[in-house]
């Protein structure tokens, strides 16, 4: 088999596996600044010594936060509002998380269940399988991704291997991300400009959806599930 012809029959596994090389050369490089994460200020301070390669290292760190669990989303997003407004944090926030959702979704559609046990135990695919299968599929990604206490994780493994598109996935989890993830950038511009009786109320706001997740959320996607 011709060198071309290898490339062009295996494009999807070359391309996955570049991404994941790339993604562990950085992060074997950089591995000592993830405590900058846990504070917006340090994290900000990071960013901003890069200049204007900042930019692809705040979208790296979306990536890596989508890819890599235990990264503290709202802290990136949040010093991203700080950095680059409430507009430029939330476009470069969505073009990471983006690129992430991809790399995860194609992986899991690629090697199927093997791969995808290795993140999930069988026995909560198991438990989640009648909403995978559900024909409110859609919706019910939508609310996982809009409604924060909903325990969502490897959510992108488990649909992966469900009848869910890329595209369909890419569109309804992004839409369910967006008022939080806004909201987050929001906060993070106007952290030393906005009156504390507004802050509270976002604050607020948050608080009250996160509740709304956490007590009514998987009674509403269990309702779905099985409708």
């Amino acid at each position: 088999m011709k060198l071309s012809q290898f490339i062009k029959k295996h494009r999807n596994l070359i391309l996955i596996s570049t991404l994941i090389i790339i993604t562990l050369i950085l992060g074997c490089k950089y591995r000592q600044y993830l405590f900058v994460l846990k504070s917006p200020e340090e994290f900000k301070n990071f960013i901003t010594s890069f200049g204007y390669y900042g930019i692809f290292i705040f979208i790296l760190s979306q990536f890596l936060q989508v890819t890599i669990f235990f990264i503290p989303g709202e802290v990136i997003q949040a010093t991203g509002g700080w950095i680059y407004g409430t507009l430029g944090a939330t476009i470069l926030s969505l073009i990471g998380i983006t690129l992430g959702s991809i790399l995860l979704f194609l992986l899991s559609k690629k090697y199927g269940r093997p791969l995808v046990n290795k993140f999930i135990s069988e026995t909560k695919l198991k438990s989640i399988e009648a909403a995978l299968n559900s024909k409110k599929l859609n919706l019910i990604v939508f609310l996982i991704y809009f409604l924060p206490g909903i325990p969502r994780d490897s959510l992108i493994f488990a649909c992966g291997i469900s009848k869910m598109s890329l595209k369909k996935f890419l569109v309804y989890s992004t839409f369910g991300r967006i008022p939080a993830l806004v909201l987050s950038c929001y906060l993070g511009s106007n952290m030393l400009s906005c009156s504390k009786p507004f802050l509270f109320l976002m604050l607020f706001v948050m608080v009250l959806i996160f509740l709304i997740g956490v007590f009514k959320g998987e009674y509403l996607l269990e309702k779905l599930s099985n409708n």
